[in-house]
């Protein structure tokens, strides 16, 4: 074999191998949305939207690198933004809600106008959404039904109740939905209840997932939920609204909790909170060195069945 054939081969080889094993190692950003907090005393529990100015925020899954990008406004006003979710090939979407009904909005980091996708869902308070894939799917609060959204025109594609051990389910005032990138989807809850849920059927498991225990007010009110390609599929990040705006990071498998940042805006108190990151649904891949070894064998067997065609093309000649 021609040793400069060979040489050249091994270091595109490398190369590859060493590019798809630190592809994964790039921190994600979270995005976050924190709105202040109404009386509700006189309207229904689960039709209480929060109150204008929503603050747009984001921050590195490692606990790093907090932003904070200032009020969001619609046609010059400000607005109550919850239902968080970003595509990565559609961006960062939420929804403007008032006691009326709930607007798909187009958000953009860094700009305070949002763009209004749509007319508005009259009778809809939207706590939560989530992208699977390019699906968009939104929890609503006054109708208590799981809703998927068209991101392009804001419209209602499908709807249908959560169900629970055979009952509707009563889609709580602070809630969230998420995804994992293993497919799994979550619905978080107030008062430290958290399931996994069935997009399909929309049946709920009554699943416990993390504990509160060890901090300081262990009522806790999680109003969001978020997973990201790179922190693994049991990190989840939690933003928690009772009585002070806190960012956690859990960890599903030991059902613990540790805070990244506490009460990211004080004076805003219990008003809706919520969080989104890209999230990948991947299939099982092989290991990096594995896919190395797979190149390199496929780049030997190649190399070798150039070296037999060139000496029989050889012999042929003689």
């Amino acid at each position: 074999m021609n040793k400069n054939i060979f040489t050249t081969f091994l270091t595109t080889t490398l190369a590859v191998g060493l590019s798809l094993m630190s592809a994964s190692e790039a921190e994600a950003i979270v995005f976050g949305v924190k709105s202040r907090f109404i009386d509700s005393s006189s309207q229904a529990q689960n039709s209480y939207p929060g109150a204008a100015p929503a603050n747009l925020f984001s921050f590195n899954e490692n606990g790093g690198g907090f932003v904070n990008y200032g009020q969001l406004s619609l046609n010059g006003a400000g607005i109550s933004v919850d239902g968080l979710a970003i595509s990565a090939n559609d961006g960062l979407f939420g929804f403007a809600s008032n006691t009326s009904g709930s607007t798909l909005i187009s958000i953009t980091p860094g700009q305070s106008a949002v763009t209004a996708i749509g007319p508005r869902l009259n009778g809809r308070i939207i706590k939560g959404a989530v992208f699977q894939g390019d699906i968009l799917w939104a929890i609503d609060s006054q109708q208590n039904e799981l809703l998927r959204i068209d991101q392009n025109t804001g419209s209602i594609l499908e709807n249908k109740e959560l169900i629970l051990n055979g009952s509707p389910v009563n889609i709580a005032n602070s809630s969230d939905i998420a995804i994992d990138n293993g497919g799994t989807f979550y619905y978080s809850v107030n008062r430290n209840t958290n399931y996994t849920f069935n997009v399909n059927t929309g049946e709920v498991l009554d699943n416990y997932i993390i504990n509160s225990s060890g901090f300081a007010n262990n009522n806790n009110n999680f109003a969001g939920l978020t997973f990201s390609d790179n922190a693994g599929e049991d990190i989840a990040f939690i933003a928690e609204a009772n009585s002070s705006d806190d960012i956690r990071i859990a960890n599903l498998t030991t059902s613990t909790q540790t805070a990244l940042f506490n009460n990211i805006y004080s004076g805003y108190n219990a008003g809706p909170m919520d969080l989104a990151a890209v999230v990948t649904v991947t299939q099982p891949v092989p290991e990096p060195l594995t896919i190395l070894g797979s190149l390199t064998a496929l780049g030997f067997g190649t190399l070798f069945k150039r070296e037999i065609s060139k000496k029989k093309n050889l012999k042929q000649d003689l």
